[in-house]
């Protein structure tokens, strides 16, 4: 259950954090509460916390990284008060604490992991995985397989490769496009889109299509990476 309104002083506070740290009214805060549905000895919901995007507008800091600037508001815990309360049998609400990585499974992991280095992800970790843990939770029996851990550098969300080497892969859909079902492609943000294209060109990774713009704000361009993957690039340009 979500609550998509609070308190204004609870409004304020937030607003401070964001425009009052940055010192610049172009960086818009788009929020929304995290609500346990009772908790720290209150009878109704309880915000114990918020997630937060911030829309940063200003041409002369246009990468700022959001994360540096959200949840200042983990440690409050605000009641709120509505008298349309939804109730799931007055059970604790589950969520997600965060985005921890995306992976994809692939036959040749040294040519892979080299791609996305050279995008610029980090290494962070190499290792094979096997036994009753591994077993369980991907439903596949005697399973054996090598993984590798990408990072970009600013620490978010991970990029993990596997390479099985018990049972072997399965076919995959090395020319899919987006309009294939399933996950059809990853995504960064990087500093200089041509210099992207050229050099993953120059590598033998083409474009899908063109590079597109939107408004005067973003360039993106889809380039078909080793084993059929769709990498997106985009460049904030405004």
């Amino acid at each position: 259950m979500a609550y998509n309104e609070f308190d204004s002083a609870l409004h304020a506070a937030v607003d401070e954090q964001g425009n009052g740290r940055s010192g610049h009214s172009e960086l818009e805060v788009h929020y929304q509460p995290i609500v346990a549905l009772d908790g720290a000895g209150h009878p109704g919901p309880v915000l114990y916390g918020v997630e937060a995007l911030l829309h940063w507008r200003h041409p002369r800091a246009p990468d700022h990284p959001y994360r540096r600037l959200i949840r200042h508001l983990d440690s409050r815990t605000v009641p709120l008060d509505r008298t349309d309360k939804t109730r799931t049998g007055g059970a604790s609400m589950a969520r997600v604490r965060r985005f921890d990585h995306i992976g994809i499974t692939v036959a040749d992991l040294d040519k892979v992991t080299a791609f996305f280095v050279g995008l610029g992800l980090e290494l962070e970790g190499r290792m094979f995985m096997e036994g009753e843990f591994v077993d369980t939770v991907i439903g596949i029996p005697d399973s054996r397989s090598e993984i590798v851990m990408l990072r970009p550098p600013d620490g978010g969300a991970g990029l993990e490769l596997a390479r099985f080497t018990r049972p072997d892969h399965g076919p995959g859909s090395p020319a899919a496009m987006s309009n294939e079902l399933g996950l059809r492609n990853v995504a960064f943000e990087v500093d200089d889109l041509q210099g992207a294209i050229d050099r993953l060109a120059a590598d033998g990774y083409g474009l899908v299509g063109g590079v597109g713009q939107y408004e005067n704000v973003w360039r993106m361009a889809y380039v078909r990476g080793p084993e059929g993957i769709i990498v997106s690039l985009a460049e904030r340009i405004g």
